[in-house]
């Protein structure tokens, strides 16, 4: 019978000298002597740095926030945990894993030690990259009102894809005229994907309408946001709005403003029930057989009693109450 025997590191100076680890699990096991080894030198070693008065962990949302500034300057997940001296695993389940709170301090700290690298103020000269800003407010301008990344580059003829840009510290000038062109080419036509504009509304960035031609490449210029209220007449786009009332947009095009759908159900609800506007917008699970249909009309019906939006004056008297009596489509004309 043969017994497991500890692998340990090679003895370095200070408290991390002789190391146990486990070869042979990902993840402590119950069980097994080497991962017993290496879980009690962890403990001891917690124990050592409370008694020192040092922190014997480090907080994920604030190693979280400096994994932000390094993506932001331009480094890429395999520069951060190269520089920082662990392992991919460990940066991934301390950059994404959603339940985790603390991590060791030893871990956290060389993550911590990695500075954040300066960004030069200007290129060299007759370099072919310039500075992203304008590209990213462009791209996600476009996607804020339904275009997707697909759409982007082939309406401005790129070969390569568009959606590391805004990490980007530089870019090249054709990858910038392209997203102008683009630009150019679709900033005055909502998009196919509702989808991608709610995704665009939640991250909060402007539509075109927003920025100025003039200003858009400038690092210091600000959008204009329309600061009306969603119900206010002026926050919707009549463009959008007049298409989607002929019946040129779908539901999924304009769910993106909420102002734009809102604006429509309150005019279409002039003439139409909510089944029949639920066919006109092509609403998710309007088509679906009657059970689609019923999902259809009560998302609208829902949406107008939300907003205060009132029915077509025919259909509303059909649902009048007559004094005394039941619900009839005689009742007004009785009531008079």
């Amino acid at each position: 019978m043969t017994t497991a025997t500890l692998s340990k590191q090679l003895p370095a100076k200070g408290p991390y000298a002789r190391v146990p680890y486990c070869d042979e699990h990902n993840r402590a096991v119950t069980g097994c002597p080497k991962c017993r080894a290496w879980n009690n030198w962890r403990l001891r070693v917690w124990r050592r740095r409370r008694e020192n008065g040092q922190r014997a962990t480090v907080p994920v949302p604030e190693i979280r926030a400096h994994l932000e500034k390094l993506r932001a300057a331009g480094m890429k997940g395999r520069d951060i945990y190269t520089a920082a001296g662990v392992s991919r695993g460990t940066y991934e389940a301390v950059a994404y894993k959603p339940n985790r709170k603390f991590v060791l301090a030893d871990v956290g700290e060389k993550i911590l030690a990695v500075p954040v690298p300066p960004k030069p103020d200007r290129l060299p000269p007759l370099s072919n990259l310039v500075d992203p800003t304008g590209a990213v407010r462009r791209v996600h301008a476009l996607q804020r009102i339904g275009w997707t990344f697909r759409d982007i580059c082939e309406a401005g003829g790129l070969s390569t894809r568009v959606e590391g840009i805004a990490t980007q510290t530089w870019i090249t000038r054709d990858t910038a005229a392209g997203v102008r062109r683009a630009y150019e080419s679709l900033s005055m036509t909502p998009g196919p994907s509702g989808i991608t504009a709610k995704r665009a509304a939640r991250a909060g960035w402007p539509p075109p309408l927003a920025w100025d031609d003039a200003t858009i490449d400038d690092p210091n210029a600000e959008p204009v946001l329309n600061a009306e209220p969603a119900g206010d007449p002026d926050a919707y786009d009549p463009i959008t709005v007049g298409l989607a009332v002929d019946g040129r947009l779908t539901y999924e095009q304009i769910a993106g403003n909420r102002a734009d759908l809102v604006e429509v159900v309150r005019r279409l609800a002039k003439q139409k029930t909510d089944q029949q506007i639920a066919d006109h917008l092509r609403w998710p699970g309007a088509d679906d057989g009657e059970v689609g249909k019923t999902r259809g009309q009560a998302a609208v019906c829902k949406l107008r009693n939300r907003e205060g939006i009132a029915g077509p004056e025919r259909f509303e008297a059909v649902y009048a109450y007559r004094p005394g009596g039941k619900r009839t489509p005689r009742t007004r004309a009785k009531a008079a």
